[in-house]
């Protein structure tokens, strides 16, 4: 099953509306490699922790869905102008650990795609 069946079987119905929404005001992405629905937005209004500025800045992927190689969509992000600190995966309610608090998996970026292309960080 290609990553884009995967989409259309989980979200059903509201798979065009999905995609819709993620062409009009986020990034959405179908290959043979991966399909994924990303959008900028705040780390901290994201994990409901208070914001220390009147402004929210996007500083964070939030990665509604992706089916495929997690590595070609973290490709595909670097490639991108818009590089964040963050990258958060919203979780599924099945997932044991989901809970209102817990909706979504946060990662450092840079680690998580250094961790992915087998580099290791050097501590000094």
């Amino acid at each position: 099953m290609t990553p884009v069946s995967q989409a259309k079987e989980l979200f059903g119905d509201i798979f065009m509306e999905l995609c819709d929404y993620y062409f009009e005001n986020g990034y959405l992405y179908s290959g043979a490699d991966a399909f994924a629905m990303a959008i900028p937005h705040n780390i901290e209004r994201l994990t409901g922790k208070p914001s220390k500025n009147k402004i929210d800045k996007c500083d964070c992927w939030l990665i509604q869905y992706v089916a495929g190689d997690i590595g070609r969509l973290l490709q595909l992000l670097d490639d991108l102008a818009f590089k964040p600190e963050w990258i958060a995966f919203e979780r599924d309610e099945e997932d044991i650990r989901y809970t209102d608090e817990h909706r979504y998996k946060v990662y450092n970026l840079k680690r998580l795609t250094e961790k992915l292309n087998g580099k290791r960080r050097i501590s000094t």
